[in-house]
């Protein structure tokens, strides 16, 4: 007899039946067993006393040329860290692969068992997820580590990418207890693996990287014991010594901290060296950390004897004459090559003829950024001649309203930059300490917006003004400046009942563009005692001083302070002569001044978003320290796609109130020297 309760409990047992083997089915699904074979055991054997063959072997992709000398001896040293602990930071050239072969090494002592628990820093969250992101990509879709280590490589085959799925995966009945995360990866726990539960955390420097210990399923305490530090300063924290003092204290208390008793501490740091003194040249530098046996390679290890034929290849790359720079060192290529020693012969493009020529060329593009990030020998630009940022140069305010001189003005001067489309001009109030009020910057024609560039389409340009062909246009546009600003009436500042309105003392004009138009229209002007051309050259390392500087044939000079003035047969008018890389430097001295120092440059108003355009010229140039011999320059050159047409101007200003006669206090100071010189 069949009863309602004999029906419910075979129900069950039915469901019961049907729950097991689902349940043995979803094992036998997620259960990896059994794993491929090792389809080399040779090859494998073979790197795994060698860094660099398994580099050679593993990773050919990613090291296709010739080794430097520099990298053997990066794999030596990374390899004896893995091996056996110790300490290094590592300055190579940017594109050296460095970080490549220290992610490389890290795989290395993973797979063949050397570190267990591996910690990758980066400068901040982003870049250390990168680095183990870059470990991921290698155990994912290497061939051939996939072929010789499939313990670990398998595991990670068979998670299809998804994290999800290394919950529950199993080998042979057990958990392989992996994690596949953004910041954090466990290799799967596989019986006889060297490498069975080891880890991978990733943390920016300032992140949580304290208390790192794991504990394996077998109930084996595991602590970091390979640290690889990448790169770990952004160019901010390069510049700040607060960050700089916090970012040493992580290495040197938290990261050293990391590594548990008995256990050989093994960090390898690669760097760029920024700027001189930032976090990357101090641990190279063997004086403050010894410990850290700092190795620092260049792209260059000696640049060429003959650098003036440098300089004419480089004026053929400059005018975009790339095919006529390529022909001028193939036929001149033994005489370029002399005395250079490159440390990578092997390192060049298609476009060039060898690595030389690669080199030569990221320096003649941009000098500085081939002192640090090519050589890791940046040029110290916190000097007296540093450049100072746009937000230094709108911040220096004086209050005084616009077109409005202070009490203690002894000299105003101007200047006008010359251009096809537009003349920019600047006008300054200058003390007798030659401290520098700009009371009135602007354009002809005027644009009536805030923001423009010098080639926008829709410029209100003197062609639209006047008509006619240029040499017309410009003329007419110098001649109707120049007349409307000696004509200004510059108000004094405060209580100046019956003192005189001020006008512009010295006026100079840019005659390096368009010279025979300029000559003409100011001979049209007259007024050349307020009036005078101008020429700016950057007097750079490699040529003398202006006051070593000799009269021409049917030219008489005068030599003022990094000015000449010159008066030859071609010119009615006396021609100012500037050395433009020391004013431009003098430029940026002074506004790294506080506006009530003698000295400093200040704008008027009270809001510095006005000047922000302003700013952003005078701040639209590098600058970069030239030895040669016993003689340092620091020269200027212009960013790309950037205008630097009022920073031209506002130097010329101050150049003017040289010509004035108002003199900077090192003048003051050497000429009181040469007195005291000869009076003894």
């Amino acid at each position: 007899m069949v009863t309602k309760r004999t029906t419910l409990a075979a129900g069950n047992r039915h469901r019961e039946r049907e729950a097991l083997r689902s349940r043995e089915q979803s094992r036998s699904v997620r259960d990896i067993a059994p794993l491929p074979p090792i389809v080399n055991p040779k090859r494998r054997a073979l790197s795994h006393r060698s860094l660099r063959l398994f580099c050679e072997t593993y990773f050919k992709a990613k090291f296709p040329l010739a080794w430097a000398t520099y990298h053997l001896k990066i794999i030596n040293r990374l390899e004896k860290i893995v091996t056996s602990g110790g300490l290094a930071a590592i300055a190579a050239p940017r594109g050296s692969g460095k970080s490549t072969l220290t992610l490389v090494a890290a795989v290395w002592a993973l797979v063949y068992g050397y570190r267990r628990y591996v910690v990758l820093v980066g400068a901040n969250k982003t870049e250390a997820q990168k680095l183990l992101d870059a470990i991921k990509s290698a155990l994912q879709n290497n061939k051939l580590l996939f072929e010789d280590f499939p313990e670990i490589t398998y595991p990670i085959f068979r998670l299809n990418g998804s994290a999800l799925l290394a919950r529950g995966q199993l080998y042979i009945g057990n958990l392989t207890n992996m994690s596949w995360g953004s910041m954090l990866l466990t290799l799967p726990t596989i019986t006889g693996s060297k490498a069975s539960g080891s880890r991978v955390m990733s943390s920016g420097i300032f992140g949580a990287i304290r208390g790192k210990n794991s504990e394996t399923t077998e109930g084996e305490t595991i602590r970091p014991d390979l640290i690889l530090i990448d790169d770990p300063q952004t160019d901010q924290m390069a510049k700040s010594p607060t960050q700089i003092a916090k970012a040493e204290d992580v290495i040197n208390r938290t990261i050293f901290g990391l590594a548990g008793p008995g256990v050989s501490i093994a960090i390898a740091m690669t760097v760029t060296v920024i700027q001189q003194g930032d976090l990357s040249d101090r641990y190279l530098n063997v004086k403050i950390y010894p410990q850290w046996n700092g190795l620092r390679y260049k792209m260059l290890e000696q640049f060429p004897d003959d650098m003036k034929l440098w300089e004419e290849y480089a004026e053929f790359r400059r005018a975009g004459k790339n095919s006529d720079a390529a022909e001028f060192y193939r036929n001149n290529r033994e005489a370029m090559r002399k005395g250079a020693v490159v440390s990578w012969e092997a390192n060049f493009t298609e476009n060039e003829i060898d690595a030389l020529q690669y080199a030569m060329n990221l320096y003649i593009d941009d000098p500085l950024s081939f002192s640090s990030e090519r050589q890791n020998e940046p040029i110290e630009l916190q000097s007296q001649d540093a450049a100072v940022p746009a937000k230094t140069v709108r911040s220096r305010l004086n209050g005084y309203k616009h077109r409005v001189v202070p009490m203690d003005t002894y000299k105003v001067t101007g200047f006008i930059d010359i251009h096809d489309n537009l003349l920019y001009y600047c006008v300054t109030a200058w003390t007798d300490e030659f401290t520098g009020r700009i009371i009135d910057y602007g354009t002809f024609p005027e644009q009536h917006r805030k923001t423009f560039s010098l080639h926008d389409s829709g410029l209100n340009t003197m062609k639209l003004e006047f008509g006619g062909k240029k040499e017309r246009y410009v003329a007419m546009g110098i001649e109707a400046l120049v007349t409307d600003l000696l004509s200004q009436n510059y108000e004094m500042d405060g209580d100046a009942d019956g003192v005189e309105p001020v006008k512009i003392d010295l006026l100079l004009i840019d005659s390096g563009y368009m010279p025979d138009v300029i000559r003409m229209t100011l001979q049209k002007i007259g007024q050349s005692n307020i009036v005078r051309p101008s020429y700016g050259r950057g007097v750079g390392a490699k040529i003398p001083p202006m006051n070593e500087w000799k009269s021409k044939p049917k030219e008489q000079l005068h030599l003022g302070h990094h000015w000449v003035e010159n008066r030859s047969e071609n010119w009615k008018y006396r021609c100012i002569k500037i050395d433009t890389n020391y004013w431009k430097s003098h430029v940026h001295n002074a506004f790294d001044l506080a506006v009530t120092e003698e000295g400093s440059l200040s704008l008027w108003g009270r809001n510095a978003e006005q000047h922000r355009m302003f700013s952003e010229h005078i701040t639209a140039e590098k600058v970069q320290l030239v030895e040669v011999g016993s003689r340092k320059v620091h020269e200027w050159q212009p960013k790309p796609n950037q205008d630097n047409h009022w920073f031209d101007t506002l130097v010329g200003c101050a150049v003017g109130a040289s010509v004035c006669g108002i003199k900077l206090e090192s003048e003051k100071q050497n000429q009181q020297k040469r007195r005291t010189k000869n009076w003894s």
